[in-house]
């Protein structure tokens, strides 16, 4: 067990210097900064009552003097229809819709394995599509 403490802290064992080095990570790992394309986008997102709202399509920036800032996610085909090849820009929002609900960068509470939001999805605008045919489908007979 030494003998691994020591080689992870960077001292010099047996073999030589470790493959990787204890600062591989940088200030990656600091709460207060991580990497948007892979903890944030296209992870899934929950609300307060850990109701699933979506996905994140996109995320907006806002430049100020420090550089640039998250001001907010973007859920739904809007946000990701300009990204398709040109025939399916024209199919996607007549099949799709194309909707996109900004929730501001304010409303989310924690990124983890999802991004949990502080509002209900309700208050955001999300979800919307979902409640409808849920209310549609509790109309319909079982089979």
């Amino acid at each position: 067990m030494a003998f691994w403490l020591q080689f992870a802290r960077g001292a010099r064992g047996a073999r030589g210097d470790s493959a990787v080095r204890i600062d591989a990570c940088g200030p990656r790992m600091t709460r207060h900064t991580f990497d948007l394309l892979l903890e944030v986008l296209d992870h899934e997102v929950t609300d307060v009552d850990d109701v699933s709202c979506g996905m994140v399509d996109d995320i907006e920036l806002s430049n100020t003097p420090e550089g640039p800032v998250v001001s907010a996610l973007l859920i739904g085909p809007g946000a990701w229809i300009p990204r398709l090849p040109a025939m399916l820009q024209w199919v996607a929002p007549k099949v799709l819709g194309s909707a996109t609900v900004r929730v501001p960068w304010d409303e989310v509470e924690r990124v983890a394995e999802t991004i949990k939001l502080k509002s209900t999805a309700g208050a955001l605008g999300l979800g919307r599509l979902d409640r409808r045919v849920g209310a549609w489908l509790s109309r319909k007979p079982e089979s």
